[in-house]
């Protein structure tokens, strides 16, 4: 981030909330201490037996009343004007760009009651590389301003190495899930790396 422009660094905070096990929602800009808390930790607490039962919906209740409303579905509509961040309302959109481990914290049905329209991105593979993938697209996202999910198609990856796939509405969920496939000439060229280090 130390390489991103001050209008970069501001859109992030305007638009990327961060699920943390020890603060629960977070600001790219909060002030914060060093920890190390993964949501998924046992934890017994006063709520219940992990952090999961710990935050319940006070995060999803958060995110409903501290989003990003200039970001929209392209099926309801793209933002008018320069609206500030605040809460989220029928037509906005949330990207789910977390793991599963940390998603599991939110309440989606809550809000797609409340009329927000959930974006999944994918990227299937090694999980090394899915998560360096999602860190990559957000950057994306802020180097593009983006304003409507359609624009994270043109996500290529920090190398070049991932391409969008394809489209798909979740049965189960009703999310709308972009999936992005990592080049295998990528796959191929770190595989034998990795093999060999194994071997020293």
């Amino acid at each position: 981030a130390y390489d991103m422009s001050k209008d970069q660094l501001l859109w992030l905070n305007d638009h990327l909330r961060i699920l943390s096990g020890f603060y629960g929602l977070i600001r790219p800009l909060d002030s914060i201490k060093a920890y190390r808390l993964e949501m998924g930790t046992k934890m017994e607490n006063a709520r219940g037996k992990d952090l999961y039962d710990f935050w319940g919906s006070l995060v999803t209740h958060q995110l409903l009343r501290d989003g990003a409303p200039e970001v929209k579905s392209e099926v309801k509509g793209k933002a008018e004007g320069e609206a500030g961040a605040g809460a989220l309302k029928a037509g906005d959109c949330i990207i789910d760009v977390a793991s599963k481990e940390y998603s599991k914290v939110l309440d989606f049905k809550k809000l797609q009651e409340a009329g927000v329209d959930i974006y999944e991105m994918k990227f299937p593979g090694a999980a090394v590389h899915a998560k360096m993938a999602r860190g990559a697209i957000v950057r994306y996202a802020a180097e593009q301003q983006v304003t409507d999910p359609e624009q994270l198609k043109g996500f290529r990856g920090a190398k070049g190495d991932w391409r969008f796939e394809g489209e798909s509405t979740d049965k189960k969920t009703g999310f709308r899930v972009f999936t992005f496939q990592r080049s295998s000439s990528s796959s191929s060229s770190s595989g034998p790396a990795a093999k060999k280090r194994k071997k020293t």
